[in-house]
């Protein structure tokens, strides 16, 4: 008798990626904050404000690239979840408005 079971992925194993793609800017933002409290040296804060920058910009990259295709959602309901409001909603502060 074959009786194939589902085995469901370990919690860690699905969201490592996540982890790993949050925790760079999170690193790089407490090396900043470390990096000007202890009063290092300050020629270096430029650059870590650059990664900073550009690995925020990458985290969204890697979370949008893995909740699409890695994510083990259905690419309906994930596409749908990208073009809902909510990213708009959440990011409204970005809006510049126009004096009247």
């Amino acid at each position: 008798m074959n009786t194939t079971a589902t085995v469901s992925p370990s919690w860690l194993r699905r969201w490592r990626v996540p982890l790993i793609a949050v925790a760079l800017p999170v690193c790089i933002f407490v090396l900043i904050w470390l990096w000007i409290t202890n009063d290092w040296e300050p020629a270096a804060q430029m650059p870590l404000f650059m990664a900073f920058q550009w690995s925020v910009m990458l985290t969204l990259l890697v979370l949008t690239i893995w909740w699409l295709f890695f994510a083990g959602f259905r690419m309906k309901p994930a596409c749908a979840s990208l073009k809902s409001d909510a990213p708009r909603r959440a990011f409204r502060f970005t809006h510049i408005q126009r004096g009247s």
